[in-house]
């Protein structure tokens, strides 16, 4: 079924209008910290097999027959004409074992499309028979443990029965997801049987066409037999039977940790593609009272009220999930979830980000919301895109003060205004705050985030040694906002007060419109060795600053002291302004030396023994 998104849609359509343009011209968002796209859906594709995949080309096929130990994660990509012709130019009965009989190959990751050759059937032809070829080889590998195929190549039969021996025999494989299968009788039949005989721990199927209840009993029954932990079937149209099946399955399964039914959203027009029903989600929430799952995703999704009821329900009595992503499903008030999760030690992470329908006027129901929360075990919460108001705000803190564990908290396109940002960190700054505890903070954007909201929030870190990443906007920023940040991030009056200074606030990505003080500051704060990052700081804003800046307090130390100062700010620096101001990686200089030459050339009297002892004469 395909639904309209309401509320939040407009943002939608405009992130991604922003999106397809980000490399044609400035963006001005301000990051300090991670980045702000909280969508993970895409997680289960990322493996630790080196820094990036090689592309499948004739580099990596070389490298492949040498059984290069370098080579352990490929893809292959049917949108890509390059790789689509290198692929039918291989003359796959000479070149058969390179891919069945490498060792190395850990992870392997096919999206093909045979669109992209159009209307030319000699070489759709060449295309599916090298596809085969291709398919054959990989099913002859045992020692391949991540296969991702997120369109096949061939249609579902021939894809199936290709594949089905390789499932079945390699006792490496541990995470097998297929994409935008047409299933049948047969094919199902088949493949629930070649799972059922597999070692996997991940299963996916994702987008596909054809699904019926008594498929998804079939493929779940296989899902049991060996005892599968990850289960991933997003992207999918399911009718009332088809979740039902789902639901009856789970109740049965005590193995399944991780369940993902990430719908897909379409942004011209917003749109929701592929979903499960609220009869579905009902289904799947009686199985929280008496099943083993621990991460549920359910993000993009039209859940509705009633299903958001039926989470209610099953989150009452569950004692096993710590993960609950309900990110743009329309789950209603949410105060039934809430008042469920009163007294839960369990949930970690809550996403209802565009999820929830109060109105920032329903003062009286955000309390119904947030009251429940308090002293609740969350790490971390994503209210993002909910309307949220300046009256909610007082209620909304009092709530989060009380969550010991928090860490992590998403008020991004919230409708704060920016008088309303000003009370929210003048609340931060009462002793014993959440802003005690978070590590990671996104707020607002846009137009909201003033040079008074940036000096409130820089008044708020003052003293703070837990925030690491802070994610917002602003466009129209000017020096009183930045100065405000620097000033707390290097409080330059004294070395006592750049010692005391926010050493924690970090920089990972690019902050497009600070000053480059600002950025310096920020990843300078990156180093773990606090200490380090105040004698940086010192060294760098305190005697180097302004032509010398303070040097004339180290020339009046006693001359006993002087190894011992050359020692302190001889040590190794790991920021660079230059490599900053150029987005490079920092290398690793020594700052400190100049500090020591600029010393050496203002005191003579170190090494001339003229010049001592005419010093002494003068002490005498």
């Amino acid at each position: 079924m395909s639904n309209s998104i309401d509320g939040g849609g407009e943002e939608l359509e405009r992130n991604a209008n922003e999106n397809s343009s980000e490399m044609g011209g400035a963006n001005n968002e301000v990051i300090s910290g991670v980045d702000n796209d909280d969508d993970n859906s895409n997680a289960r594709y990322e493996y630790s097999y080196g820094d990036d995949p090689y592309e499948f080309n004739e580099e990596a096929f070389d490298l492949l027959a040498y059984n290069d130990e370098d080579v352990e994660w490929v893809e292959f990509s049917g949108w890509n004409q390059e790789q689509v012709d290198f692929l039918c130019s291989i003359d796959w009965e000479r070149d058969k074992n390179v891919i069945s009989n490498n060792t190395k190959l850990k992870t392997l990751s096919i999206e093909g499309d045979r669109g992209i050759l159009g209307e030319m059937d000699d070489k759709r032809m060449q295309f599916v028979r090298s596809a085969g070829c291709f398919y054959h080889s990989i099913a002859g590998n045992r020692t391949l443990k991540n296969l991702t195929i997120g369109r096949s190549m061939l249609d579902t039969p021939e894809t199936i029965k290709i594949l089905s021996p390789f499932i079945e025999n390699n006792s490496n494989l541990d995470h097998l997801v297929l994409g935008k299968l047409v299933l049948d009788s047969k094919s199902v039949t088949k493949l629930a049987s070649a799972v059922s005989k597999s070692n996997l721990s991940t299963f996916g199927l994702d987008c596909c066409n054809g699904m019926t209840g008594k498929f998804m009993t079939q493929i779940m029954d296989a899902v049991g037999v060996i005892g599968i932990q990850n289960l991933y079937l997003d992207k999918y149209d399911m009718d009332d039977d088809v979740g039902i099946a789902l639901g009856k399955s789970l109740c049965k399964n005590n193995t399944v940790k991780t369940l993902t039914l990430v719908g897909e959203i379409e942004y011209h027009p917003p749109t929701i593609v592929g979903s499960i029903t609220p009869a579905g989600v009902a289904a799947i929430a009686i199985s929280l009272a008496n099943g083993s799952l621990e991460e549920l995703h359910l993000d993009n999704n039209r859940i509705g009220p009633e299903g958001g009821e039926a989470l209610a329900r099953g989150m009452a009595n569950n004692s096993t999930l710590r993960i609950l992503k309900l990110g743009r499903s329309n789950i209603g008030g949410g105060i039934g979830l809430a008042e469920a999760l009163e007294g839960n030690t369990t949930l970690e992470e809550l996403d209802v980000s565009y999820a929830l329908s109060l109105g920032q006027e329903d003062t009286l129901l955000w309390d119904m919301f947030f009251s429940p929360l308090r002293n609740c075990a969350l790490c971390r919460f994503n209210l993002r895109g909910n309307t949220i108001g300046d009256v909610n705000i007082q209620t909304m803190v009092d709530s989060l003060n009380t969550m010991m564990s928090l860490t992590e908290l998403n008020l991004h396109q919230t409708e704060i205004s920016p008088s309303g940002w000003i009370t929210f960190f003048d609340l931060m700054k009462t002793p014993g705050s959440v802003l005690e505890r978070l590590i990671d903070l996104s707020i607002t954007g846009g137009d909201l985030v003033t040079d008074e909201v940036l000096v409130s929030v820089a008044s708020a870190l003052v003293n703070n040694n837990s925030l690491q990443q802070l994610c917002f906007f602003g466009r129209d920023l000017t020096d009183v906002g930045w100065s405000a940040l620097e000033h707390t991030l290097c409080n330059k009056t004294s070395i006592d007060t750049i010692y005391d200074s926010n050493h924690t606030l970090g920089y990972r990505g690019m902050i497009m419109m600070a000053p480059l003080t600002v950025t310096c500051l920020l990843k300078l704060n990156e180093g773990k060795d606090k200490e380090e990052v105040a004698r940086q700081k010192i060294i760098q804003y305190y005697f180097l600053e302004d032509n010398d800046g303070n040097m004339h307090e180290l020339m009046k130390m006693d001359m006993e002291m002087m190894p011992h100062v050359f020692g302190c700010f001889g040590r190794y620096d790991v920021v660079s302004q230059e490599g900053v101001r150029r987005r490079q990686t920092a290398k690793r200089v020594v700052v400190g030396l100049e500090l020591i030459y600029r010393l050496v050339r203002g005191m003579p009297a170190l090494f001339d023994p003229l010049a001592k002892a005419r010093l002494l004469c003068k002490r005498v």
